[in-house]
């Protein structure tokens, strides 16, 4: 009876953990609270933030807000995994702060677009392109920044890439 007892409890075991490692391969969910987290679906596919650093250190998901001359600054990098990876630049800027609202992107201004290392290739966000990043929470005191994001953009072949149904919940720094 033992046996069945602690068969039983070994398998639920196993099973829990195996739904937990799952649970990874999975966009994250659109918290608010800075869990330091990111995702989008990539040309059809998940693309999840795992470089889970808030500062600079070897790349890391860089998350930084600062006043510079007359405008306000964020800027959020989603990284996949250290050194040979891909990224998700956003930039968010505004004369008067950064606010929950909807920024649209532009070549010059909130989307500095996406790179993958392994092919060494950089798409930007150019005039036809186009999306919004969403700031659905902006706490300065608790240094936690939400949103939302979505954008397409052209590599120098002329190839698009699409960013859909992003989000991120991170920390930053000043």
């Amino acid at each position: 009876m033992k046996k069945i007892v602690f068969l039983l409890l070994a398998t639920a075991l196993l099973l829990n953990c195996k739904d937990r490692d799952q649970d990874t391969d999975v966009l994250p969910e659109a918290t608010q609270s800075g869990k330091n987290t990111g995702g989008a679906i990539v040309n059809g596919k998940l693309w999840v933030a795992k470089v889970q650093s808030p500062s600079s250190i070897a790349g890391g998901n860089i998350t930084y807000y600062g006043h510079v001359g007359n405008t306000y600054k964020l800027e959020i990098t989603l990284q996949e995994v250290n050194y040979q990876s891909s990224q998700i630049k956003l930039y968010i800027t505004d004369a008067q702060d950064i606010a929950p609202k909807t920024y649209n992107v532009n070549p010059s201004s909130n989307i500095e677009g996406y790179y993958t290392d392994k092919d060494f290739v950089k798409y930007d966000v150019t005039s036809s392109t186009g999306g919004s990043v969403t700031i659905t929470h902006f706490d300065i005191f608790k240094q936690i920044v939400s949103g939302t994001f979505s954008f397409k953009a052209e590599n120098s072949n002329g190839e698009i890439i699409t960013i859909a149904d992003g989000r991120f919940d991170k920390k930053f720094s000043q």
